[in-house]
């Protein structure tokens, strides 16, 4: 996220507009090309609106290699600095994801970050790990951790950032299903136990 100054004409310094610029780059570790699509969505942290949702042509990520996958202005200084932007990475052929990042606005200390009504919390089977912990929330969260109450539990990952509509899976080992209650959870500006 870069913060670009633009002038109203080549012969004034006078009118400046300050626009939030965001840039995308893709990167293939793998051997093989994949094709992907690029979903971009911008959202309002204060009013939980999507601003801004789209979706790219597919495009091929060669092997073993970076590509810059594009840029985007959201926003004058007073909107773009309250615009969080959720780049996915979906496969072209089934638009599961195969890769998120979630950008705020920073410093972070400036943002006026929701408090969730609703944060639901719920272990499920998983055929990866034995177990995984569903997370979903009402409105943005950023920096969602979960720990257990002893060592023996093992998280998959253990921050994520929470975008409205989306359930994210934690995979874990040491946690069977119907203890939750042995999980607390804590984000950016507020924790609790289950």
């Amino acid at each position: 996220r870069v913060k670009k100054e633009i002038p109203a004409d080549k012969y004034t310094r006078a009118y400046i507009k300050k626009v939030h610029e965001v840039q995308w780059f893709g990167t293939n570790l793998s051997l093989q090309d994949r094709s992907c699509c690029v979903q971009i969505q911008a959202w309002d942290i204060i009013s939980g609106v999507i601003t801004s949702d789209e979706t790219s042509r597919p495009l091929i990520l060669a092997s073993n290699q970076s590509v810059e996958i594009g840029k985007q202005d959201f926003g004058a200084d007073d909107t773009g600095s309250r615009t969080v932007v959720v780049a996915r990475l979906l496969d072209a052929n089934d638009g599961k994801t195969v890769a998120q990042s979630v950008n705020w606005p920073e410093p972070l200390k400036h943002v006026s970050l929701p408090i969730p009504k609703s944060l639901n919390v719920e272990v499920v089977r998983d055929a990866m790990f034995e177990h995984s912990v569903e997370v979903s929330s009402d409105c943005l969260v950023k920096g969602f951790t979960l720990e257990a109450d002893n060592d023996d539990v093992v998280f998959d990952d253990n921050c994520v950032d929470l975008v409205p509509g989306e359930t994210m899976r934690i995979g874990v080992k040491g946690l069977g299903i119907g203890q939750e209650h042995r999980l607390s959870l804590q984000y950016l500006k507020a924790g609790r136990d289950l």
